[in-house]
């Protein structure tokens, strides 16, 4: 399967703590959903990586399925309204 990658640029410190509300919201999301088994899995449900660019930050998501990446979407899009 393939990995799943969103980059979110991060312009303010706004935008820093949506995301990491999100985060958090994503995953009490996965925690609900998983299945008994999947603790045993190796691979990891999000990974989270920085990239410094010259003019922002960048925060790499990656997901190792698309419906994770999706689900993760609605919930950034939707905390971004809220905390607005």
């Amino acid at each position: 399967m393939a990995e799943t990658v969103l980059n979110l640029e991060m312009t303010d410190p706004f935008t820093e703590h949506c995301l990491a509300k999100a985060v958090d919201k994503f995953a009490r999301w996965r925690g609900a959903a998983a299945l008994p088994c999947a603790a045993e899995n190796d691979a990891p449900d999000i990974m989270i990586k920085t990239v410094w660019g010259e003019q922002a930050i960048k925060k790499t998501l990656i997901f190792q399925d698309a419906k994770w990446a999706e689900k993760f979407l609605s919930i950034w899009h939707l905390e971004l309204k809220l905390q607005a």
